[in-house]
């Protein structure tokens, strides 16, 4: 789920630096803006989706099985080595 989470958010910012550089050329804007603006909703509804099952499965897991600091860094560092494998950026 993590590794999605980045790869949404690396999304967001290229749809992001196309909207600012068809900002630079007010006819191409035109043109192409509804439809980059139509993948920016769905890529923040994804991600807004995506954030909460995250802290959500996060939330039960800290209630549940990570109870102590040094559980919750151990944990932090398996997920990072995960992505870190996947290699998922962020």
């Amino acid at each position: 789920m993590q590794c999605r989470a980045i790869q949404l958010r690396e999304e967001r910012f290229r749809v992001a630096s196309e909207l600012h550089r068809l900002a630079e050329n007010p006819k191409a804007y035109e043109t192409g803006k509804d439809s980059l603006l139509k993948v920016a909703d769905d890529l923040k509804g994804k991600s807004t989706l995506l954030a909460d099952t995250i802290k959500s499965y996060l939330d039960s897991l800290f209630s549940t099985s990570l109870k102590n600091k040094e559980d919750r860094i151990r944990f932090t560092d398996l997920v990072r080595k995960i992505n870190e494998d996947k290699r998922c950026s962020g």
